[in-house]
């Protein structure tokens, strides 16, 4: 499904201090159109050294444990389901599909994108593939990649915007699921008002 491509361009007040890491799964035994869960999901990590982090799961070391697990915050119905990634402030925030199912990011798709243009609140979108090697925000360039990483910049509070992740899910025997997940911002710590910067205002 297309959507708006992620900026390339790092913004000029982008320092962050933390990692959020999601891993989706598919379960079967729940219902259908609800089976991509996160295990772990909103997992934290202070620090930033995101080359390192990422060198860490090509090479399936165990996950780091986790600083903090960010959960929903106040009441929109929007942000109970269970797809959703939490962002508390800047980070690097990394999705990986769990590599013991036959599914990856589409072969030549931004392997996230989102539904609507929210500008510089995100950006610089890169594809892992399995061999460690880097594919820019265009896209993995082969098969095999079930790993992504951009980061969040900038959120109001308690936003939260709409994601589509480009998946291709032949492998578990699906064609038409959407894995469509909420990245709020939980209530939390976002460094400057966005009116600092224009870019990142709505058009």
């Amino acid at each position: 499904m297309p959507g708006v491509e992620l900026p390339k361009d790092r913004p000029f007040e982008f320092t962050p201090s933390e990692i959020v890491y999601t891993c989706y799964t598919y379960d079967r035994t729940r219902p259908e159109g609800e089976r991509v869960v996160p295990n772990p999901g909103s997992h934290v990590m202070h620090g930033a050294d995101i080359d390192a982090f990422i060198a860490a799961r090509v090479k399936g070391r165990p996950l780091p444990p986790a600083d903090a697990v960010y959960r929903q915050a106040g009441d929109d119905p929007a942000q109970e389901r269970p797809i959703n990634i939490f962002v508390s402030e800047q980070c690097w925030l990394v999705i990986e599909l769990d590599p013991s199912e036959k599914w990856q990011f589409t072969p030549g798709a931004p392997g996230i994108t989102t539904s609507t243009d929210h500008k510089a609140a995100n950006w610089g979108l890169m594809h892992v593939m399995s061999d460690g090697t880097i594919a820019d925000g265009k896209g993995p360039t082969r098969d095999g990649c079930r790993l992504i990483y951009f980061g969040v910049n900038a959120r109001r509070t308690n936003e939260h915007q709409r994601f589509i992740c480009n998946i291709d899910l032949s492998g578990v025997g699906l064609t038409d699921l959407l894995v469509d997940p909420d990245i709020p911002n939980d209530g939390g710590r976002f460094p400057f008002p966005l009116d600092r910067d224009p870019s990142l205002e709505d058009a």
